[in-house]
């Protein structure tokens, strides 16, 4: 069906509210394990009709970064050759009470007590 509507006209260049091209949209939510032969025959129509498995989304990840099964990301890898769009682990992205934990003062919350012992507090005291 995606083939004869690509024959039929329709782009392979579309995009989502968040910017995903076809091609993240599809390892995003068809994630069945008994559908990855028809999940690769989808994403290869995509890529043949001019579809980039590099596109990224407003947050700069690609197809593989949204991937919803990891089978799915190792597809695109290994067939397509797509590599993830990360600059950096997501691990370390946002985890202000890790950081808060290893020392970082700054990112601990103002208390009373903290506000009376700052400098510029205590000459109006």
């Amino acid at each position: 069906m995606v083939r004869m509507l690509l024959a039929a006209g329709a782009s392979p260049h579309c995009r989502d509210v968040e910017y995903n091209c076809v091609v993240a949209m599809a390892v995003m939510w068809w994630w069945e394990p008994h559908h990855a032969t028809r999940l690769y025959q989808l994403v290869a129509a995509l890529v043949d009709a001019g579809a980039d498995v590099h596109d990224k989304n407003i947050t700069g990840w690609t197809a593989v970064d949204v991937a919803a099964t990891d089978a799915a990301k190792d597809m695109l890898r290994r067939v397509f050759g797509a590599t993830s769009g990360r600059c950096v682990d997501i691990d370390r992205i946002g985890n202000i009470e890790r950081e808060r934990d290893e020392g970082r003062s700054w990112l601990r919350p103002r208390t009373f007590a903290m506000a009376s012992m700052h400098p510029e507090t205590k000459s109006e005291q």
